[in-house]
């Protein structure tokens, strides 16, 4: 289920960075679902730490009891049949204190899991704004591009765009990241 929904996201990220003929038209629309996505990552995020147990398999053995089987007999008739068997078995209160730790620090992990995906999709959101300004800067360039005829002003233009270009993509591999963050911190909870 957990990849399904990460090739989604995937899916989704790539249709919504390099968009199609629709995607593309309206930058409006593009903000909206870019703003929409960011807030579905963080709202199944946030449902994934808050559904992730408190215990592990290792944590629920130690409500197991310590047995311990021993005989009783002098040691030449140690082997006997005749000698007596005792098994006793002891359950310590301490063990019900770690449990209760245990339960106590899972949470404070989880809450520390939501504050700093709440976090991270605030960083996405203003590398989304960042990426919009980027592209409204090399759409300008653009359209001055297109309208000089000056070979060293094209040149600086065109130059100009390059490097706008490469601080979008920049841009976009960190918002990658950070997504990926997101996806690390609720594996890491769901441990």
């Amino acid at each position: 289920m957990i990849k399904i929904i990460t090739i989604s996201l995937i899916i989704q990220s790539f249709f919504l960075f390099f968009g199609t003929g629709e995607a593309r038209g309206s930058a409006a629309v593009q903000k909206d679902r870019e703003k929409e996505q960011i807030k579905e990552t963080v709202i199944e995020a946030k449902n994934r730490i808050r559904k992730a147990g408190r215990y592990k398999l290792n944590d629920v053995l130690r409500f197991l009891p310590d047995v311990s089987i021993g005989r009783r007999a002098p040691y030449s008739d140690y082997n006997r049949e005749e000698s007596e068997t005792y098994v006793s078995a002891t359950i310590s209160i301490n063990k019900l204190y770690d449990i209760s730790e245990i339960a106590n620090i899972k949470d404070a992990e989880k809450r520390k899991a939501i504050m700093k995906v709440e976090t991270i999709a605030y960083n996405i959101e203003k590398l989304v704004e960042r990426k919009r300004l980027i592209e409204m800067q090399i759409d300008k360039l653009n359209k001055i591009l297109k309208s000089t005829e000056e070979i060293l002003e094209i040149l600086e233009l065109n130059e100009k765009i390059d490097k706008l270009e490469l601080s979008k993509n920049e841009t976009l591999i960190e918002i990658k990241k950070l997504y990926a963050e997101i996806e690390y911190t609720c594996i890491d909870i769901e441990k």
